[in-house]
């Protein structure tokens, strides 16, 4: 074989994967590669796909099962591991396995669990939120979605208050059931408010009683101020709704 071998001889220098090479010097590996039948191999078709797609799942699980700092570090790790085994296949047997794609693949399984947990995770967050913005301050609610509470419960020192109108059996056979409906709704809101505003925990209705407690789910120091001042406050506010309603259904509550 005959040809330019020397920089300045000829215009013969081509770029190749490895390096720059003379036209000779290409000629003459690929003669090589057929007296020696050392072809470089690729996986086929259905087996090239079904790699793809298993890498594609099992980034996909690592993003899944890990946080976003986590997941992106695994995925690193992992492509890196695929690209130097890759590289040793090609370099000890002639086996070209794909890697472009796989990093493409990988990156995008990565992203789509990420997006999509972000979207579900916000979606599950505004749930919660919309949930026990009903029953405690939303300041209380932020916290619990930031600290979840603990499985199984925990000891805690709390001030529980009950309140329930009094001659409620005899209030209601005045009224109509549309009538006492309204007058509870009113009475239950109005209440619920004020132990929302002051930062206590409704726990239940009952009837006509209402169930709540302070120093929970987050610690209050003065729990038990609260509770009363909550109180009095709900005295005072029932002296408001008492001044719309005629006398014989006029509400008197204990608590």
């Amino acid at each position: 074989m005959v040809g330019a071998f020397a920089k300045g001889m000829a215009d013969d220098i081509y770029q190749t994967p490895f390096k720059s090479m003379f036209g000779i010097e290409i000629i003459a590996n690929s003669l090589n590669t057929v007296l020696l039948n050392n072809y470089i191999s690729k996986p086929n078709g259905l087996i090239n796909h079904l790699v793809l797609l298993l890498i594609a799942i099992l980034v996909a699980m690592i993003a899944s099962n890990n946080n976003i700092i986590r997941a992106y570090i695994y995925t690193i790790l992992f492509v890196t591991v695929y690209y130097v085994f890759a590289v040793y296949l090609f370099s000890a047997m002639n086996i070209a396995l794909e890697t472009v794609k796989v990093i493409i693949i990988s990156i995008l399984s990565l992203m789509s669990v990420i997006v999509y947990r972000a979207l579900t995770e916000e979606k599950q967050k505004k749930m919660i939120k919309n949930t026990f913005a009903k029953y405690v301050n939303a300041n209380v609610v932020e916290q619990l979605i930031k600290n979840p509470p603990e499985l199984g419960g925990i000891d805690m020192d709390i001030t529980v208050q009950f309140s329930d109108i009094r001659g409620f059996t005899t209030l209601s056979e005045s009224m109509s059931p549309q009538d006492l409906v309204k007058l509870l709704n009113t009475y239950l809101n109005e209440m619920t408010n004020i132990i929302i505003e002051t930062n206590g925990t409704l726990d239940k209705y009952i009837g006509d009683a209402i169930m709540c407690f302070w120093g929970a789910p987050n610690p209050q120091e003065n729990h038990s101020e609260m509770a009363c001042r909550a109180a009095l406050r709900q005295i005072e506010k029932l002296k408001e709704i008492n001044m719309h309603l005629p006398e014989n259904h006029r509400i008197r509550i204990g608590i």
